[in-house]
């Protein structure tokens, strides 16, 4: 399973979204349900709602939030002992995914603070541009100007970490907004 939600995340990842939403097919309910609460258990989860979020699937993201939500506050290791972030970060996208912006901004702001005080750099990059996209998105006037603001830090911060990609889809963000 590790590998097929790895597979899964980087499909989401590199944008091959067709090829994604196919390979989610595999991981209904029931399959999501049924998944053994291992160590890699988080992790598992994380893949498949990054590809949820990134093809926007609403029946995938539904299931996953209620099954990631016990966890806010718990860091997602992988096998190769890297970091994923917080839970929150992926409760985050999930709730954007499915309309639900509050909780997504509540989600996304627990999961900035958490990465930050463990001096987790690149989820708190991603996080960042997450929360950065997502006020984007709102039809108050300020929360458009944080989201700009945020975005400005998270491509400062990534051009001086080389994250290009992650760089990349911020300058993309602001130049759809300008």
């Amino acid at each position: 399973l590790n590998v097929q939600t790895a597979k899964l995340r980087a499909l989401a990842q590199l944008g091959h979204l067709a090829e994604a939403r196919c390979a989610l097919r595999g991981f209904g309910a029931a399959a999501l349900y049924a998944l053994p609460k291992t160590r890699d258990y988080l992790a598992q989860l994380a893949n498949v709602a990054l590809a949820s979020a990134a093809t926007g699937e609403r029946e995938h993201a539904q299931v996953l939030y209620g099954l990631l939500h016990p966890y806010p506050d718990l860091y997602i290791p992988s096998m190769s002992l890297y970091c994923h972030g917080v839970v929150s970060h992926f409760l985050g996208i999930l709730a954007r995914t499915l309309g639900q912006h509050a909780h997504a901004r509540a989600h996304l702001e627990r999961a900035i603070e958490l990465e930050q005080r463990h001096g987790l750099i690149l989820p708190l990059a991603r996080s960042r541009y997450e929360l950065g996209a997502l006020l984007l998105e709102s039809n108050a006037q300020r929360e458009r100007e944080d989201g700009r603001m945020v975005l400005e830090e998270v491509r400062t911060s990534t051009t001086k970490l080389g994250l290009m990609p992650l760089r990349a889809a911020a300058e993309a963000r602001l130049s759809a907004r300008a």
